[in-house]
């Protein structure tokens, strides 16, 4: 027996950046619960890498909700695509991977991935149990299906062709490949991110076209890095790794701003509704307690309770109790600052420069009870120890 059609649908939307076409959404849950069948949820992936990051699992989240509601996860290994690469956002062409190495990668991913997934309700299909299969003729009857001005809507496409950059016939193929994906599986969603928008609803049009019902775009939001401003991304060195051992995962995710906590609690830990209401209460009376608590979970989900709660205990070890046993340390009362801002305080205690003090704050290299500074004129909103430098300190009461 399946849920009911609103529970479904309530999962779907929550926390969704966008679905499309909404007004068809309804109808085809409807369809799948009259039919007492489990919706077919598609997530395509190039494993160009053989490493995963948290940000790569927000739509595998939202799949392992629907997974619990009964519904049925089929992950797509991209082994002919990611020998394309994808041109989503990019101005050149990447570089294309071996057969053999993507295949590697595939079944490294995978393992990540079951971090997140439930095994007996996910479907692991490679391309090349149909592309394998595909001759010339094949080939050409796909492509006949979609038109030069349709792939030329791609902004990447398009604004590479305007600037007169190099732009391959295969690159042009990469949509078609994925869409058809969509085809063979028959999915009733695909997620994804923004940027793969084009690409999903190129799979759409491909299901219509074969006398299918066309699958639903469910775009997830993009999670913000530790840096909290670029998306995360392990080339700006701004992610937190699945591999990652506790210790770092736990101090990683220790280092992110205020602002976009909201957002993991929401796309890494898929809270939403009530919960979610509850947890931005607990932000603004206590950021820290609730930066310590996401912490805990991302390792837990990863390494499990005692290594969560392991390095939790490292983390206030290494930058709690280090910094109070610390002697001759400078007190001062935040009432004695107006306004107890980085500037102000530094300036003050340490008989500095405003210049010097928003330059530390600006070089990260300010810290309230191991957690970076990024504003040198916000109030500080709570006591504790503050780390300027490497050798400065005041406790702050």
């Amino acid at each position: 027996m399946y849920p009911d059609i609103e529970t479904t649908i309530a999962t779907i939307l929550a926390g969704a950046h966008e679905v499309t076409p909404l007004d068809q959404l309804r109808a085809k849950v409807a369809k799948a619960h009259a039919k007492q069948r489990p919706l077919r949820i598609k997530v395509g992936i190039d494993p160009t890498t053989p490493d995963v990051h948290i940000g790569h699992l927000v739509p595998y989240g939202k799949m392992r909700q629907l997974q619990d509601l009964g519904h049925i996860g089929v992950v797509v290994i991209g082994n002919y695509t990611a020998r394309i690469g994808d041109p989503s956002g990019r101005d050149t062409t990447r570089q294309a991977l071996t057969a053999e190495k993507v295949d590697e990668n595939g079944r490294l991913y995978m393992d990540q991935l079951y971090k997140v997934l439930d095994r007996d309700r996910t479907e692991v299909r490679y391309q090349s149990e149909w592309y394998d299969k595909f001759d010339l003729a094949a080939t050409l009857r796909l492509l006949q299906e979609v038109t030069v001005a349709q792939m030329m809507q791609h902004e990447t496409f398009r604004s590479r062709y305007e600037n007169n950059l190099p732009l391959g016939l295969h690159e042009m193929c990469y949509p078609v490949l994925q869409g058809y994906d969509s085809v063979v599986i028959e999915a009733d969603i695909e997620l994804g991110d923004p940027s793969q928008k084009f690409n999903i609803l190129v799979g759409r049009d491909l299901m219509e076209r074969h006398g299918m019902e066309g699958q639903i775009a469910l775009l997830m939001p993009v999670l913000a890095g530790t840096d909290g401003v670029e998306k995360m991304s392990k080339s700006l060195g701004n992610h937190i790794g699945v591999l990652f051992g506790p210790e770092e995962q736990y101090g990683r995710a220790m280092s992110i701003p205020d602002q976009v906590m909201e957002n993991w609690y929401m796309l890494v830990l898929g809270q939403s509704g009530a919960a979610l209401a509850a947890t931005r209460e607990k932000i603004k009376a206590d950021p820290y307690a609730a930066k310590r608590a996401l912490a805990e979970a991302i390792v837990r989900r990863f390494h499990g309770d005692e290594a969560a709660r392991a390095a939790a205990e490292d983390f206030r070890k290494k930058f709690s109790e280090r910094t109070l046993e610390l002697e001759n340390i400078p007190t001062a009362p935040l009432s004695s600052f107006d306004p107890p801002t980085a500037t102000n305080i530094i300036a003050t205690v340490f008989k500095m420069s405003r210049t010097d003090a928003r330059r530390l704050v600006k070089q990260g290299s300010v810290k309230l009870e191991g957690e970076k500074i990024d504003d040198a004129e916000t109030p500080l909103a709570r006591a504790g120890v503050l780390k300027v430098g490497k050798k400065l300190w005041v406790r702050l009461t």
